[in-house]
């Protein structure tokens, strides 16, 4: 059997590699042993060929490197690294070049006439939820397995309530989410690897935050600390260095700077606000300001509340209204507070102004009054004036009571006959002429009545209180609820400021519409209801709770648009290399994995645009690539790295090998573009092709697929050749 290393040029010249001459590099005598030692010890192991491949990458030594790969293909010929690597994606039973795989002339006629009738509905197709099911369940029925994944992940982008949507692209609920099972197993696969991160390192964090109490071992544990750069150790970080027995917060400021992650970027986001040390604010603050604002300025900004905006008019007293006014979002709300007036009465000839039991004025009044008593209905009453006894007197009243007649005209009554007894007509009837008549008196006399005018005037002024205790009341409510949010708005909106470098103040508004700028995405606000309409009510003496919950601001609309690469910017895609800004959902683009390396075509399920944007010039492999500064560029062996991050220098993963970022340079204010991809969230961009990562945030990437290897540790886990 011939072994790996015996694999002659001819061969790798077959596989579209060749052997050339490589620059040494900067590499070692001692590195040059160690490669020659696991060379040997790789034999037909494809894992081992991969990674001597990488080394030799990321050493100056391309030759070599193509030589492992062809080894590795060899040994695993459907080996996922190895091709992506090479630049290879598979269709059907082999492996080729994208520009030979799809289109090409051997391609199915009926393939492509399908693909044609596709693209003419995608033009007719409205974008709603229900045009996109529709187009959704007719590529499925002819076979468009990819175009219809782009379309059913369109529905539940603009309606995620579509649960038949979500299960068509393979999503199951867990935990009131919906993921995929690939989501799933990462899932568990991250919390398995922090579990076993933390076993590793926990100890080890615990000692060294002992040792930061002893000033003699302080700047032992410190360097410790600084090999600290796990993205999965943000967790035991916070819980041993801000909350645990031997916190030290500015020793977890340290730590959570030195770990590239989106945990860690928003545990300083935290760190920052909430620390009562002016300095772990400053490093926490300072450390934010080169960390992706996507990763934690939504966190702070999420913390800042407008306090609710009011002003007062105070009740002056009775027949005054005071009014509290209420800028709402939606809507504004007027209260009135109505105090009833003090009582109007008119002073008249006659009238007299006493004090009353209680010391307070009181207008007496005086008026004249008459009635008819008809003699027939005193029917006990004698011929004669005699006075009557004191039974016969209150039986006298209570007969007047039973005819309708007021008491106090009773009483009166029996007083004028008692006094006037000698002018009362005691005969039953009088004849005059024909006409009989029916015998009685004339009742007159003076009435006075009391008008409390100085208890009105307290009551006025007790009600005219009430309604102002009111209006304090309300306001305290508001300055209760303001208090809080003000009080964190201190804390939150300067280390928002100094690591946005922008000032909007105690703005959420203003402060959301820079953070969708920021990261593409354009905001749409509903309009004020009713125009902007201002609701009232009144509060009169009796008064009710101000309902403070009506001033909640309003949810926003958000149309997701992009702000990453310039109008004209390559994309690799399945008909060939076309502008971004001609991009549709449901177009297959170049993507690669970037946990196993595997290039594939995936669909488009998302396109945005943003009008003006600034960019950077990146100069990669001879050619410009016009970037917003946070998109991320893959960097070879580390990952994910933002535009404005990058280093001349830097190897960039290109398709099929790598290039050398050669210039970063401000550049213009312009229209932007973005896409999102399906599954690998990458595409390639440029007539070279450099992977990027698409409008998503990116994972955690434990392990980048392109990651290269510790010798010494390759040698001694690599098998044994197969000719041993």
């Amino acid at each position: 059997m011939m072994s790996a290393t015996a694999i002659g040029p001819m061969l790798l010249v077959g596989l579209g590699l060749a052997i050339g001459g490589d620059s040494p590099g900067q590499v070692t005598p001692a590195d040059d042993e160690a490669y020659r030692a696991a060379s040997e010890e790789a034999g037909r192991d494809a894992d081992a060929q991969v990674a001597l491949a990488l080394w030799c990458e990321a050493n100056g030594r391309p030759s070599r490197a193509s030589h492992h790969l062809a080894l590795a293909v060899l040994i695993d010929p459907d080996h996922e690294g190895a091709r992506g690597l090479m630049g290879q994606i598979r269709r059907g039973e082999s492996w080729r070049r994208p520009s030979d795989a799809f289109p090409g002339p051997d391609q199915d006629a009926n393939r492509v006439a399908l693909r044609e009738e596709y693209e003419g509905r995608r033009s007719r197709m409205d974008q709603t939820a229900e045009a996109h099911w529709d187009l959704g369940l007719w590529c499925e029925q002819n076979g468009l397995a990819d175009e219809a994944l782009a379309h059913f992940s369109a529905v539940t982008r603009i309606d995620p309530s579509r649960e038949a949507a979500w299960k068509r692209i393979g999503y199951k609920k867990r935990g009131g989410r919906w993921m995929t099972d690939a989501q799933i197993a990462a899932e568990r696969a991250e919390a398995e690897a922090r579990d076993a991160a933390e076993a590793e390192w926990l100890p080890r964090l615990e000692q060294w935050a002992r040792m930061l109490k002893d000033p003699a071992r302080r700047g032992e544990a410190i360097a410790g600390l600084a090999t600290v750069d796990h993205p999965l150790l943000v967790p035991a970080a916070w819980s041993t260095l801000v909350t645990g027995r031997y916190a030290d917060q500015p020793a977890a400021a340290q730590v959570l700077g030195q770990i590239d992650a989106r945990d860690a970027s928003r545990a300083l986001a935290t760190l920052a606000v909430f620390t009562q040390d002016a300095e772990v604010r400053r490093i926490a603050t300072e450390t934010l300001k080169r960390r992706d604002a996507r990763e934690w300025a939504d966190l702070l900004i999420g913390m800042i509340r407008r306090p609710i905006q009011y002003s007062v008019r105070p009740v002056a007293g009775p027949g005054s209204a005071g009014e509290l006014f209420v800028e709402g979002e939606r809507y504004n709300r007027r209260r009135v507070y109505a105090a009833p007036s003090a009582p109007q009465v008119p002073i008249l000839p006659g009238d007299q102004v006493v004090l009353g039991p209680d010391g307070l004025p009181v207008l007496r009044r005086q008026f004249q009054y008459s009635d008819w008593l008809p003699v027939g209905i005193v029917p006990f009453l004698p011929p004669q004036p005699l006075a009557p006894a004191p039974g016969d007197r209150e039986d006298f009243i209570e007969q007047l009571e039973r005819v309708g007649v007021d008491r106090g005209l009773a009483e009166t009554a029996l007083r004028n006959q008692l006094e006037h007894r000698s002018n009362m007509p005691f005969d039953a009837t009088i004849n005059v002429g024909r006409t009989r008549l029916r015998a009685g008196t004339y009742i007159t006399g003076i009435r006075s009545v009391e008008i409390p005018v100085g208890q009105a005037v307290i009551e006025a002024r007790q009600a005219a209180e009430t309604v102002q205790s009111q209006l304090a009341r309300d306001v305290a409510a508001i300055e209760a609820y303001n208090a809080p949010i003000k009080r964190l708005n201190e804390r939150v909106v300067p280390v928002l400021e100094e690591a946005a470098g922008v000032r909007k103040g105690v703005e959420p508004e203003a402060w959301r519409a820079w953070y969708i700028n920021q990261i593409g995405m354009r905001q749409v606000l509903p309009r004020p209801a009713n125009g902007g309409s201002t609701f009232t009510d009144v509060v009169s003496v009796q008064p009710r709770p101000l309902p403070v919950g009506v001033f909640d601001q309003p949810a926003a609309v958000v149309r997701v648009t992009s702000s990453c690469f310039g109008k004209g910017t390559l994309v690799r895609t399945a008909d060939g290399i076309e502008p971004i800004e001609a991009i549709e959902v449901g177009d297959l683009v170049l993507s690669q994995d970037p946990g196993s390396g595997l290039l594939d075509y995936r669909p488009v399920v998302d396109v945005h645009y943003t009008p003006s944007s600034a960019t950077f010039d990146v100069g990669i492999g001879g050619e410009t690539i016009v970037s917003s500064e946070f998109h991320r560029f893959w960097v070879a062996g580390r990952g994910w790295v933002m535009a404005r991050d990058l280093r001349v220098g830097d190897p960039i993963r290109m398709l099929g090998g790598v290039a050398r970022v050669e210039s970063i340079e401000d550049g213009q204010e312009q229209p932007v573009y973005n896409i999102d991809v399906a599954d690998h969230r990458s595409f390639f961009v440029g007539t070279t092709g450099a992977l990027v990562h698409d409008f998503s945030l990116p994972k955690t990437t434990l392990q980048p697929f392109d990651a290269v290897p510790d010798l010494a540790s390759l040698a001694e886990q690599a098998g044994p050749a197969s000719g041993e």
